[in-house]
Parts: structure tokens; C-alpha cells; sequence
């Protein structure tokens, strides 16, 4: 399943890790050496932030889990609490009610 990666305190899908890249000489082009090293950047927060890694099914549900994390984002800024929850770290059945109950209430198509 593909996997999308969001910032685990605003949920902003504008997230960088840190790598090691190496010269080639053959391609004319650099590759990444090895894994990514730890440290993560969010672009949204502007600072140093925790990725987490959640499903993508299709486009449309992609939009959903977009206004998911919009509002989550809302509430936490509202509550001024960033640690308060993210759509990244509900539980995977809890993400599947959220979007089911998100889904349902997306006007049909004409």
C-alpha cells in the first residue's frame, strides 16, 4: 500500500530528512548514499519534527485524510495544544471510522 509521510505535530505532508549523497560518475548524477539519516525538518512548523507514515488508498481518500489532518490541525491550534492528537497517530481501525464517517458525509455526485 502506498504510504504518504506527515509532519507528527501539524500533519503537513511538507516534510525533509537529511541524507548523504555521493557523486557518479557514470550517470552524471547525484544518488542518495544510503538511508536517510534521522533527523526530519517540517517546512509548515519550521522546525525539527517527528514524520509519521500514513496509508494512502486512493486520490479520493487521500482528500479526505487532507481535510482530516486540516481539521485536526484547526483543533489543536484552537486548543493551542500541537501535542493534543494527529490523524498520523490514531490507530489504523480509528483513521478507517474516521474516514468511513468523513466519506459518508461527502455529497453524492449528481
Amino acid at each position: 500500500m502506498a504510504k504518504n509521510m506527515v509532519c507528527a505535530t501539524c500533519d503537513s505532508t511538507e516534510v525533509k530528512r537529511d541524507a548523504w549523497a555521493e557523486w557518479n560518475v557514470e550517470t552524471q548524477e547525484w544518488q542518495l548514499a544510503g538511508e536517510p539519516f534521522d533527523a526530519a525538518v517540517c517546512e509548515n512548523c519550521g522546525g525539527e519534527c517527528r514524520i509519521d507514515e500514513i496509508d494512502i488508498v486512493d486520490p479520493a481518500t487521500e482528500k479526505v485524510q487532507s481535510a482530516l489532518r486540516a481539521i485536526v490541525a484547526h483543533i489543536n491550534g484552537v486548543l493551542d495544544d500541537p501535542d493534543l492528537v494527529t490523524f498520523g497517530s490514531l490507530l489504523p481501525d480509528t483513521q478507517a471510522d474516521c474516514l468511513a464517517i468523513a466519506t459518508a458525509a461527502l455529497p453524492k455526485p449528481a
